[in-house]
């Protein structure tokens, strides 16, 4: 058996988030060429606290090049990520996480094209036989 990662969108967060990119192909709003988007993301006032989407363990809580001011959450059928926030985020490696906790505030850190955004993506495991 292998473990094999499949993308999961999660249900749309509360109003004031409103989607505004799929998980699909598009074009790159900074580098403008075409590129697979790998998550959706979703555009809020500035400031706006992200609520976690699924309970898990902080696995990653810090700045990335791309992403900004990321946190990356493992769940217990893969992972989740958020993205480009405006400070650092408001928990820790190691922390535990429930949907609603807020895991920092909406930015616009990292790679983006304009306003403030907040990107959503998470992966979950399906187990498959190979062979």
């Amino acid at each position: 058996m292998t473990d094999r990662y499949r993308p999961y969108v999660p249900p749309r967060p509360p109003r004031p988030f409103k989607r505004n990119s799929d998980y699909a192909p598009r074009m790159h709003p900074v580098l403008h060429v075409e590129k697979f988007h790998a998550g959706v993301d979703y555009a809020a006032p500035h400031g706006t606290p992200i609520p976690a989407q699924t309970p898990g363990e902080v696995v990653y809580s810090g700045f990335n090049e791309g992403y900004g001011n990321t946190v990356i959450v493992k769940t217990t059928n893969g992972y989740g990520l958020y993205a480009h926030m405006d400070e650092p985020p408001q928990v820790r490696m190691g922390d535990r996480v429930w949907p609603g906790d807020i895991v920092g505030r909406v930015g616009g850190t990292g790679k983006f094209s304009k306003g403030t955004i907040c990107t959503i993506l998470s992966l979950s495991r399906s187990r498959s036989r190979t062979g």
